[in-house]
């Protein structure tokens, strides 16, 4: 029985993909590199930590910083992020594990300012019991802001192992793991079906078929 769901934003709440691919393209463009011409390809390229996955991409850190493309992506992302849209079935899913008094959480790499202002547009704070993000926009790993709340969680009462953590991508089965929780990763956002299935994790290619695994 799932006591709790703990769900990553980007690429699995928010279906922001193909315009996460677009926006890196702009600085790619910029940079005089060659673009990310399909979704395909960048999905099978993406990945943590951010900085191996812009090295993948073809970034030369010798010509530009990575802290530095970091921050210009971010500039270029959340200045029209608001124009993604929610995976299909999100709000639909939310609402029914909400009616089966399962509290809800978002644990992301996105920085904690943008994260909130993004939430607020799509109005889905009262959804979740908190939303947490973090401090930077450099994207190494979430597995230590993974223990601490899950540290946290656990002086709440809540018992890790009936956890669940939903994400898209294999960083976020090993974050799953840092958490001492369960992990359903979904295909439909920043790795292809092939990379997560490695994981030797559950693989659900809809939003909605999280219910089939409280």
């Amino acid at each position: 029985m799932t006591e709790y769901l703990i769900w990553d934003w980007n690429g699995t709440l928010l279906d922001d993909v193909d315009f996460n691919r677009l926006a890196t393209n702009k600085i790619l463009r910029r940079e005089g590199f060659a673009e990310m011409e399909s979704v395909e390809y960048y999905r099978s390229i993406f990945g943590f930590p951010t900085e191996e996955y812009y090295k993948r991409a073809g970034f030369d850190f010798s010509k530009t910083p990575y802290n530095q493309l970091a921050e210009d992506y971010s500039e270029i992302y959340w200045a029209d992020a608001h124009k993604c849209s929610l995976a299909e079935g999100t709000l639909e899913t939310l609402d029914l594990i909400s009616k089966a008094n399962i509290p809800q959480m978002i644990l992301s790499l996105s920085r904690q300012d943008r994260l909130d202002t993004i939430i607020d547009q799509f109005d889905l704070r009262n959804r979740f019991t908190y939303i947490a993000g973090s401090g930077d926009y450099y994207a190494v790993s979430k597995a230590d802001i993974a223990r601490s709340w899950a540290e946290k969680l656990r002086k709440e009462g809540i018992n890790m192992k009936n956890a669940l953590f939903v994400g898209d991508t294999s960083h976020d089965y090993s974050v799953s793991l840092a958490m001492g929780c369960r992990c359903l990763l979904y295909s439909g956002g920043h790795e292809d079906k092939k990379r997560l299935l490695e994981t030797g994790c559950t693989v659900i290619d809809h939003i909605k078929d999280v219910i089939k695994y409280l």
